[in-house]
């Protein structure tokens, strides 16, 4: 598949995932589901919580970057976003 046909259609259901969720059936939704959280979803029954062990790294990446271009209040959008993953000083475990 065509590296920019990828992107577009990755971004395309990044910009849909309300309406994609709204307006699809039941097996749709599970394999949207899976994809968005690889691991699987788990019910706590003790905390009434819901539990997710990992989410998809491009769902995460644009939730951090929607939060960070959210966070600046004069309604322009960061340019200096750092892409990096954290990491932890040497010797610090």
């Amino acid at each position: 598949m065509n590296l920019d046909i990828y992107i577009d259609n990755s971004l395309e259901l990044l910009c849909n995932l309300h309406n994609i969720w709204r307006l699809e059936n039941y097996n749709e939704k599970q394999k949207f589901q899976k994809l968005m959280f690889p691991d699987g979803i788990v019910y706590d029954r003790k905390n009434d919580a819901v539990r997710t062990q990992k989410v998809n790294s491009v769902f995460e990446l644009t939730r951090s970057l929607s939060i960070r271009f959210s966070e600046n209040k004069s309604g322009q959008k960061n340019k200096n976003v750092n892409l990096s993953a954290p990491v932890t000083s040497a010797g610090t475990r």
